[in-house]
């Protein structure tokens, strides 16, 4: 038995005594001295028509006029006919799916970085992509783990937010994923140097271009995670950053 004395005793009565009066105003009982008995199946069929068209309303017909462009550029392009003959084949074009998830490694391979020509910077250079390499593994196997639901880490905010791989590839491209055709280009990793003492600027990223443009100060491990955490957490969107 549910316990009652969290419940003013009042307000707990009242409910009580509505309960067999809402009851009755859905679904009208023979007797009024019992409760209603399961709702004749008419009367089912119409709530959950009800229900449909209240979802087709709020959620379909706003994108009916996108959904109707999508059909005729497909139909110019001679692609409508092949989804639909083989609509399984297309449905990770069209819905969320982690087919295309992006792997560190496949991650790591997509950037293609432009070092100083500068020995001393190239030095420091090195050793913030050291970090930001760090940092891709460790956000990648975060996202395994919470894929696994085998580890709950909430020590900071990269885990508090459960920010993943797929966090900074939409950062940096605008997409989660890698697209099924591959991205246009090499993802071009630059430095930004003379930055003042003490300096706390994030990355900047051009999701057209795609270039990453990293602070040299970010010199630790701890320095590009907590970096690349406000730059995901704050920038997250296009304008915002």
């Amino acid at each position: 038995m549910q316990n009652t004395e969290s419940f003013p005793s009042t307000e707990f009565e009242v409910g009580c005594d509505l309960i067999p009066e809402l009851l009755e105003e859905d679904f009208p009982a023979e007797s009024p001295n019992l409760l209603p008995e399961i709702p004749p199946r008419p009367q089912l069929e119409m709530k959950v028509q009800n229900v449909r068209s209240i979802i087709i309303k709020s959620l379909i017909e706003p994108k009916l006029g996108m959904i109707n462009q999508l059909k005729e550029g497909l139909l110019v392009c001679g692609l409508l006919e092949a989804i639909q003959k083989d609509p399984e084949l297309f449905r990770p074009v069209f819905v969320h799916t982690d087919l295309f998830a992006v792997t560190s490694e496949e991650f790591l391979d997509e950037l293609k970085v432009t070092y100083s020509e500068k020995q001393v910077e190239k030095m420091a250079e090195e050793t913030t992509f050291k970090h930001f390499c760090d940092l891709v593994e460790h956000l990648y196997h975060i996202g395994k783990r919470a894929l696994s639901r085998l580890v709950i880490v909430t020590s900071f905010r990269i885990e508090e937010h459960n920010l993943q791989l797929r966090d900074l590839m939409r950062f940096i491209t605008g997409s989660f994923q890698l697209p099924p055709l591959g991205l246009p280009g090499a993802i071009e990793v630059k430095f930004v140097h003379g930055c003042a003492d003490g300096c706390k600027c994030r990355p900047t990223v051009s999701t057209c271009k795609l270039v990453l443009k990293i602070p040299v100060h970010a010199s630790t491990f701890a320095n590009m995670k907590e970096m690349m955490t406000s730059a995901m957490l704050e920038g997250f969107g296009f304008g915002k950053l």
